[in-house]
């Protein structure tokens, strides 16, 4: 059975890569538009580098699907399919705020993959360098210094603590869907807005 886990190292490397970056000014610099349509940072462009040159030294059997190159095939045969943000909250990022990470997915190879195809995650927090890890074969979940997860039991969505983002997305539909939301939790919870996350 293949362990996931041989992919960490790359998010950390991707990680070392750009930490030097936060809140330095010199990841702000855009560089061009991603595949997304979004824009692509001096960060962004350093991060997708280092995950391309990462997994080809380690001849790992992927292709991989990011926001700034869509598709890529490092193997001729790929097993696995990576979908990877290298900087998740590049605009956090760039300004030093924590809510920016490392996010990969692991599908098995397929042209058009689901979330029923998804076998392993990673996250790597930039700021703090903790490693999130879940393996879906194993039922492995990794999390930083052996902490567990603290969930919440409530259920009354007027005490919901929660936050979202707003980019590329249009607003207006967004705010109508989710108006009853904000405004019940607001108050009594909490609710944050990331407009640039």
């Amino acid at each position: 059975m293949i362990d996931f886990k041989e992919y960490i190292p790359v998010a950390q490397k991707i990680r070392e890569a750009v930490l030097p970056l936060l809140d330095s000014g010199l990841g702000k610099e855009m560089t061009g538009i991603a595949s997304s349509g979004d824009t692509t940072f001096r960060m962004d462009e350093i991060a997708e580098r280092v995950l391309s040159e990462e997994l080809k030294s380690r001849n790992l059997p992927v292709a991989y699907y990011s926001e700034d190159r869509g598709l890529v095939e490092v193997h001729r045969e790929p097993k696995y399919l990576l979908i990877v943000d290298p900087v998740d909250g590049t605009r956090p990022a760039v300004c030093g705020f924590e809510m920016a990470v490392v996010s990969m997915a692991i599908a098995a190879f397929r042209k058009k993959p689901t979330f029923s195809d998804l076998l392993a995650g990673i996250i790597v927090e930039i700021k703090s360098g903790d490693v999130f890890f879940a393996d879906k074969l194993s039922g492995t979940l990794t999390f930083p210094q052996g902490k567990r997860l603290n969930l919440s039991e409530n259920t009354d969505l007027t005490r919901l603590y929660w936050s979202f983002d707003v980019v590329g997305r249009p607003v207006r539909p967004l705010m109508a869907a989710l108006g009853d939301l904000i405004q019940g939790s607001a108050v009594n919870g909490g609710c944050f807005l990331w407009n640039s996350a």
